[in-house]
């Protein structure tokens, strides 16, 4: 998981979302485009249950704002830092979209257990 498939920039958010009982599933740092689904701006994919979607989400937004991360709604130009949450329902699937943060590699730790 973690390591030399991952963009650089973008390895210590998804230890720490990991850590914190996320399930990451496609991520890039918005500098390193190494694979067709690079996008231009940091961002990491996550899959949850779908009858949790809410819940975790908004769990997700507590969980930046304790490491000083406000999530702002989406701007024009894409660089608010932002969440976006998605149920397909022909999938039986949620994701939730974290966009434009980058944590930093020194304070990557766990701020809630639960998953």
């Amino acid at each position: 998981m973690p390591g030399s498939a991952l963009n650089p920039g973008i390895v210590a958010t998804v230890e720490w979302l990991n850590q914190n009982g996320y399930r990451t599933t496609d991520s890039g740092d918005g500098k390193t485009h190494d694979y067709a689904c690079d996008q231009a701006v940091p961002y990491v994919h996550m899959q949850v249950e779908p009858r949790m979607l809410v819940e975790q989400t908004d769990r997700l937004v507590a969980l930046l704002a304790e490491r000083g991360v406000k999530i702002e709604p989406m701007n024009e130009e894409g660089t608010a830092p932002a969440i976006e949450a998605a149920y397909l329902p022909a999938n039986n699937c949620a994701i939730i979209t974290l966009w434009n943060v980058m944590l930093g590699a020194q304070s990557v730790e766990s701020s809630d257990s639960r998953p």
